[in-house]
Parts: C-alpha cells; structure tokens; sequence
C-alpha cells in the first residue's frame, strides 16, 4: 500500500507486475485473527471502534474484504493519484498526499461492492478492515525480532518508519470508517434487481475494458483507448467480446470508459 507525496503529474498506469498479487494479508495469519488479535495500546481504540463497525461479520469474511481492500488499492492506484492531483487545481496547495485511507476514499465510487462475495457489504466496513489491516501491521512490525548486522538494523529503521507513518494513518482510517457508518443508509451498495440483469450479461467485458483502460490507456483519450482495447481482445481472440451485439465496439468500450470516470459505471472487485 501507498504513502507517497504526489508532485507533478499523476501516474497514468498501473505496472503490469502489481496486477497479480498474493491474495493473502496480515488478517490471514493465524496470530491476527481478525476479531482477536490483541492491538497495541496506541492502536486499541481505532481497532475496537473498526470491530464494533463490522461486529456481525465473522473473521472468514473480514479476511475476504480485507484481499478485497488490498487488490481496490493495487488496481485503483494511478486513478487514486489522478485524482487527488485534480484536487490541486484551483488551490493554494503545491502538494498533495495519499494516505490508504484518502486513496480508498476517492475510489469508492468506481467499485462495486455487491461483487465482493460479502452479503449488503458497506463502505463504512471496508474502511473497517482497512484499520485492522493497519493495525495488524503496525503490531507486526513493533514486535519483529531484528538482528544486529547491519542490513537487520537497516530493516528495522525501514520498519520503524513505515510503522510512523501508518500510525498517522489510522487515525485517518478509523475517522472515515465511523462517517461513513454514520451515513451507511446513503453509501450502502446493495444488489439491484429488474432492468440491470441485460446489463449484467455484459459485464464480464465491461470490467476487462475497464480494468485494461486503467493498465495501460489512461494516458489515451477515451476513443484512442476503445481502439487499443478492441485491437487487443481481437489479437487474443478473446471470448468475452462475444458478449457485445455492437457494430462498433470500440466505441462502446471508449462510452464505458467515460461512463466510468464521470462515475457512471462501477466495476467488479476482482482478487
């Protein structure tokens, strides 16, 4: 995950290498069990006040939201940075940071939750995990044995900052997991029914556009960027474009991705 000051202009790809990713987190090792791990006492309260957010979930689901959080982080990165860099504009600020938590924020309206496989999943539980995640690796790395040679003290120096800056910002975690509880009436992303099952035959494809667009094409406009990826689909004989009835299917594809950055058009959570 990413704590990186952002100067100059956004990243407008996704490195290849971080598409694949372990699916495992902290929450999966045995000595974090999600809803019993002991946190420091500098992490108690924002743990505890993550858990009673997220009291009727059981560890196996935590542990799949919290893979779910890690592959939105990875997959949303340079649309995360895009937009915090919009947010420059027009400001006195020469600056701007991400925490997880900020980047998280300014993706929640490009995922869909209801295909997470976590029943009624809300935004306000996804903050959640996020701080247990937090939590667990602040714990982690305080209590990591190190040696004395010196690339061992060169470690832990390097775990000694890392565990600095996440506990900056858990605080900032567990402060949108509890606003986003207190409004999980309006951000609650529930199954929809009736006229969006035509849709839904489509969006297989829908999200390998997508998350294709966010790889490689963001530095194309959305028409250069339709093109790209129906010459790439047809190189690979993809079956997926079997699911579009469209003449022309580079323009379908470069209307969904601008359905998708005016937030129209959410994708998959795929991990």
């Amino acid at each position: 995950m990413y704590h990186k000051e952002i100067e100059g202009k956004a990243r407008t790809a996704i490195h290849t290498k971080k598409h694949r990713m372990e699916k495992e987190t902290f929450l999966d090792r045995a000595e974090f069990s999600p809803k019993d791990f002991t946190p420091l006492d500098d992490e108690s309260d924002a743990t505890f006040t993550a858990r009673d957010i997220i009291a009727k979930r059981t560890n196996d689901e935590i542990k799949t939201i919290a893979q779910a959080v890690s592959w939105m982080l990875i997959i949303g990165e340079g649309l995360s940075h895009e937009l915090a860099i919009k947010q420059l504009k027009n400001t006195e600020r020469r600056s701007v940071s991400l925490t997880e938590g900020r980047s998280l924020y300014l993706l929640l309206e490009y995922f869909d939750l209801t295909t997470v496989g976590v029943i009624k999943l809300q935004w306000c539980e996804v903050f959640a995990v996020l701080v247990l995640l937090q939590s667990a690796t602040i714990k982690a790395l305080v209590e990591e044995s190190y040696g004395s040679d010196d690339l061992s003290q060169a470690i832990k120096l390097s775990a000694e900052h890392t565990v600095t800056i996440y506990r900056i910002e858990i605080f900032d975690s567990v402060a949108r997991a509890e606003c986003l509880f207190d409004k999980k009436s309006e951000l609650s992303l529930l199954s929809k029914s009736g006229g969006e099952g035509k849709a839904k035959n489509t969006q297989p494809l829908k999200d390998e556009v997508i998350k294709r667009y966010l790889k490689s094409f963001m530095h194309l406009n959305n028409k250069k960027a339709g093109e790209e990826i129906e010459r790439e689909l047809i190189a690979e004989q993809n079956k997926l474009l079997l699911q579009s009835y469209s003449e022309s299917k580079a323009l379908q594809f470069s209307k969904w991705i601008s359905l998708f950055r005016n937030k129209d058009l959410k994708i998959s959570v795929g991990f």
